[in-house]
């Protein structure tokens, strides 16, 4: 449930940062539509108010910055990195190949990635792997959709995508590693499949 009504602000920004307006809700369950333009990068998203804490503390290569917060007590305006490519999920469904040692790059990444977030102290769950919010570039996978990190041990509920994670009962009970590790596992399943590897699939 949402503090107030959801509003849409088209604001122009440089092409490197991304502006995320949230209307923070009492649960950590995010709904999201994003709108792009060349010069524009809006989302407008509900999002546990701690997923924003959390956020603005990482500093990982595979996770977008925050350059800025600007705060009401029911709206937070995130100014953060632009992370430009396609997601995975896009990438498989347009036909995209993917060699074993794309794969085995992919997922040595994500899991520095998660290793970096189960370090923190307290650890932190990312809570929603999967291949929609897995960002390709070049060089590097981002994690991007942050409205589901969570820290251990906060009153704040585990969320995720059905098909990526355990049944809800059981995600309260397990800690960030076995969370994400869940989660993990399936992606790289994913992966294994896609480029045929049955070392892989084992290791997954």
């Amino acid at each position: 449930t949402l503090f107030r009504e959801e509003i849409v602000v088209a604001v122009p920004v440089p092409e490197f940062l991304t502006i995320t307006e949230c209307l923070f809700s009492n649960t950590s369950d995010s709904s999201r539509n994003c709108y792009f333009t060349q010069a524009t990068a809006i989302c407008k998203c509900s999002v546990a108010r701690e997923s924003v804490e959390v956020w603005k503390t990482l500093h990982c290569p595979g996770l977008p910055e925050v350059a800025d917060i600007l705060e009401t007590e029911d709206t937070v305006m995130i100014v953060s990195e632009y992370i430009e490519g396609m997601n995975l999920q896009a990438y498989m469904e347009n036909g995209g190949k993917i060699t074993l040692k794309m794969a085995m790059c992919w997922c040595r990444q994500i899991g520095e990635i998660l290793e970096y977030l189960h370090r923190q102290n307290p650890p932190i769950a990312y809570g929603d792997l999967k291949p929609d919010n897995l960002m390709l570039q070049r060089e590097q996978i981002v994690l991007v959709d942050m409205g589901s990190l969570i820290r251990q041990g906060s009153a704040g509920k585990y969320t995720g995508t059905k098909e990526y994670t355990r049944e809800k009962s059981e995600l309260q009970k397990m800690d960030p590693e076995e969370r994400d590790g869940y989660s993990y596992g399936r992606v790289m399943q994913l992966l294994a499949e896609a480029c045929g590897s049955r070392k892989l699939r084992k290791l997954a």
